[in-house]
Parts: structure tokens; sequence; C-alpha cells
């Protein structure tokens, strides 16, 4: 077992650290069976209603790994208020890791960091992670998170509560396993207006219906798309009625794409939402983007 990470089991909250047997099945005394197979930490049967992320990160696993993308991920990172100064000797919690890259990066900095995710993204990240040491994976559900509560210094959850069944549940509930004075940080997709959004949300109503192959046939239309755009008049109307990514790599339009109509679960909130929710759980010096949500607050000393 790593000694650095406490594990307990999601089931019954009971200690797991006499139980794990490495590279093997282990079973709880509360008889729930899990296992520590190849570096990974395996405590729920399969990717639930992730399956759409688990074929995303599969195919696109080193997406952020371009010099442009290690720095806009930084940026992000200390737009946050997550600092290497902060991190440092820290225990830091990345809820919904998908391809790691916030998880390297705070490995780097000096953090001690469990990255964990209900998709197959998991073994994409700990792929990713290469030789860092500093870095424990679990693939584990986030409403059962197999750790003490006031556990992590720090905690980010970027873009991943809302493609829960409640996005508000699983923030209150993934933010008991911080400590008091930590830092708890998320991304959480935000309501906009107008009619290009609107024909997303009539999209949506359908595609993450479809059969996951025809879903991404559909999306590799966002790298033409792009340069139709750039058509006066038609290509406005176009970025309504078929409205794709318009990053500039390829890839990442693709990507965008897909995981804007993929998803079983894409909730939207609104800025005074996310901002009770913060108030809800005790959580103080908090500071809110919109749009969209990026926002950060820390446990004070005493909060329930």
């Amino acid at each position: 077992m790593d000694q650095t990470v406490e594990f307990i089991c999601p089931e019954c909250r009971s200690s797991l650290a006499a139980h794990i047997r490495h590279n093997a099945r282990f079973q709880c005394s509360c008889g729930a069976q899990y296992e520590h197979v190849d570096g990974i930490y395996r405590l729920v049967p399969d990717d639930a209603y992730l399956k759409t992320f688990s074929f995303q990160w599969k195919k696109y696993y080193n997406l952020y790994d371009s010099p442009e993308e290690v720095a806009g991920t930084e940026r992000t990172l200390r737009k946050l208020h997550i600092t290497p100064e902060l991190v440092k000797g820290k225990r830091v919690l990345d809820v919904g890791c998908g391809t790691g890259r916030f998880s390297r990066i705070l490995s780097d900095w000096g953090a001690t960091v469990v990255a964990v995710d209900l998709s197959e993204a998991i073994y994409v990240a700990q792929k990713n992670a290469g030789a860092r040491e500093g870095i424990t994976f679990a693939f584990a559900d986030l409403f059962k998170l197999p750790f003490p509560a006031e556990y992590f210094d720090v905690i980010l959850a970027w873009g991943v509560l809302h493609h829960t069944p409640s996005t508000e549940s699983a923030f209150k509930t993934v933010v008991r396993h911080l400590k008091a004075g930590g830092v708890f940080s998320v991304y959480i997709y935000g309501k906009s207006k107008g009619s290009r959004r609107r024909m997303q949300n009539l999209y949506r109503k359908f595609t993450p219906h479809l059969p996951i192959s025809v879903l991404y046939a559909f999306c590799l239309l966002a790298a033409p798309m792009y340069y139709l755009y750039k058509i006066p008049l038609i290509g406005r109307l176009l970025r309504v009625l078929i409205p794709m990514s318009q990053q500039k790599d390829y890839r990442l339009r693709i990507a965008e794409t897909f995981d804007e109509f993929s998803p079983k679960y894409a909730w939207r909130h609104t800025f005074p939402e996310v901002h009770q929710w913060f108030v809800d759980v005790g959580l103080k010096d908090n500071a809110i983007y919109d749009p969209p949500i990026l926002a950060t607050g820390i446990k004070p000393f005493g909060a329930v």
C-alpha cells in the first residue's frame, strides 16, 4: 500500500490498510471486493455512466501535452489560487482527473497527489504520469470516495461535478474530504443564453443516446466546420445551426464537441447557485468567476 495515502472501504468506511494486496484482488472485512493492479486501485466495477469519457480520453490521451496546453493548464491552476507554494508538501485530490494533466503539474510542484476518476481515463492518466512517484491513482466514485473525511489539503474538481446525477450533491460530498484550512477549487458549467446555446441544448436531447461511434463520426465535422464558420454571413448562420467547438487545434475541436454532446449528464448552473453551495458548506474567502464558473474557497477552522 502507498504509505502516503490512507484508503478506506467505500461501503463500510473502515480502513483497508490490513486488506490491500498489491497486484491482486483483495476483500474488506465487510465482504466488498476491490483490486490493486498495475498501480491502480480499482474500487468500482465499471465506468457506470461515463463510458463516453472512457472513449474520449483513450482516443485523445495526449491532447493537453503540448507546451502551449501545459502552460494553459498552469495558468488555470494559478487562476484558482493553486500555486507551487500552496501545494508543495501537501496532499492534493484531483477528482475527475481525466488524462491527468493537472495531476502531473501538481506532482511536479511537489504535491502528494491522489488522482481519481470513474472513467477508464484513469488508465490514461497513469500511463501519462510516466515515472513520477508522487501520484496515486484510484478508479473510484466521487460519491463514495475511498478516503477519510477532512483528509486533503487541496481538492480540485475541474469539469467533473456537472457530469454527475447532481452537481450540488457531488459538490457537498467531495468537500467533506477537505481539511480545515484547505482549499477547494472547481470548474462548473455556467448557464448562458443565446440561440447557439439553445441549439446545443436541443441537440443534447438526442446525442447522448446515440451509439458512441455514430456520435463521434458526427463530431468529426468540427474539423472542417472551423473554416466554414469563417465564411461571411453563412458562417454566422452555421455557428448557430451546427454549433461546434472553434478551437484552432482540430483535435481540440473534435474532442470539445464530443465533450459537449456525449455525456449523459451535463448540468449548467448560475453564479448565485454555485456561490450558495460555497456558503452552505461554510467555505470562506470565496472567489468566483463567471462565465465559465471557476470558483475557489477555503475551509476555515471550526467549520461544520
